[in-house]
């Protein structure tokens, strides 16, 4: 997928069963199936630390009400540290993305009227834009519409506020 994502359109070199992805190498080493797990393990820990530091050691905090404040405090400070750097990237693609290229193979029209810099993941960022700020991109009917390669940011988040 992020080779297909990068603008590679010879994928038969690469897709099984004779391409690079059907070898044990590739899919070990550059696929990185075992890497997203760990990150979401160490996600997992860091957030229980902060969890365990900033609200359930501390005796003010175990009132339900003081509780609910805390909790929406931590969801708020997660969604504003993600957010906006997710939002630039988005409005740098749609916006100005197009601009900056010139030459050939930037302004050539592929067959279904797409370019190559839509390879980016902005090619319908312009109507699905909001399902990144709502972190549902990974919903069935909205992935891959905006930045799919965003679906970790969205599965965090919603593992963020189970968390407690």
């Amino acid at each position: 997928y992020t080779l297909a994502s990068s603008g590679f359109t010879n994928m038969e070199q690469f897709n099984p069963p004779h391409g690079s992805l059907g070898t044990f190498g590739f899919q070990i080493i550059p696929g990185c199936f075992y890497g997203v797990d760990s990150f979401f393990v160490m996600s997992g820990f860091l957030c229980a630390h902060g969890l365990d530091t900033k609200l359930f050691n501390r005796p003010e905090n175990r009132t339900a009400k003081r509780f609910s404040i805390k909790y929406l405090q931590f969801l708020v400070d997660r969604y504003l540290r993600l957010i906006p750097t997710e939002m630039f990237c988005i409005a740098f693609t749609v916006n100005l993305l197009p601009q900056m290229g010139s030459g050939i193979l930037w302004n050539l029209e592929k067959p279904g009227g797409s370019h190559c810099f839509e390879s980016a993941g902005g090619s319908q960022c312009g109507a699905y834009w909001w399902t990144n700020l709502l972190f549902i991109q990974d919903l069935d009917q909205y992935f891959g519409k905006c930045y799919p390669h965003t679906w970790y940011l969205a599965n965090d988040f919603q593992m963020y506020m189970t968390a407690p």
